[in-house]
């Protein structure tokens, strides 16, 4: 009875393992086979738009920041005088 469980436990194991590089395969597949990727000068396109927009929106954050870091100092030292 023990070998029968033990033989049993290394199936459903060795079957999940199975199942894995299966679905790892097929991903590949789809991958390679199926999908539709842009172009790579497309690619550095978008790549230097969204590199860009960042730049700016961090630009923005820290102006904000800045003005109401500013802002709350005042604030404090009109309260604290």
């Amino acid at each position: 009875m023990q070998k029968l469980k033990l033989r049993n436990t290394n199936l459903v194991r060795t079957n999940k393992y199975l199942k894995m590089i299966n679905y790892i395969k097929e991903s590949y597949s789809e991958l390679k086979n199926h999908v539709t990727w842009t172009t790579w000068s497309e690619a550095q396109r978008l790549t230097v738009i969204v590199a860009a927009f960042s730049v700016v929106l961090a630009l923005l954050v820290f102006g904000i920041d800045t003005v109401f870091s500013g802002v709350i100092s005042e604030y404090f030292g009109w309260i604290k005088s």
